[in-house]
């Protein structure tokens, strides 16, 4: 009983699994760069070298409820 259940089992996902050729012709996926990217090229870089960042503790106000090391 157990080995008919599972071939039945493997039947019904192997059914799921049968590869559909794509109809039709699709075209490569576009890029639109935005008029901001230009700007943000000709950017100079800062006078006295890297600039230093610090993020202090904050709470999470996403309502996400994701777990978090801090």
């Amino acid at each position: 009983m157990k080995i008919l259940l599972i071939l039945l089992y493997a039947l019904i996902l192997a059914g799921c699994a049968t590869g559909q050729a794509m109809k039709g012709t699709y075209d490569q996926p576009v890029t639109v760069g935005a008029p901001t990217v230009k700007e943000f090229d000709t950017i100079p870089p800062p006078a006295l070298g890297k600039v230093v960042v610090a993020v202090y503790n904050f709470t999470d106000k996403t309502g996400q409820r994701r777990p978090s090391d801090t």
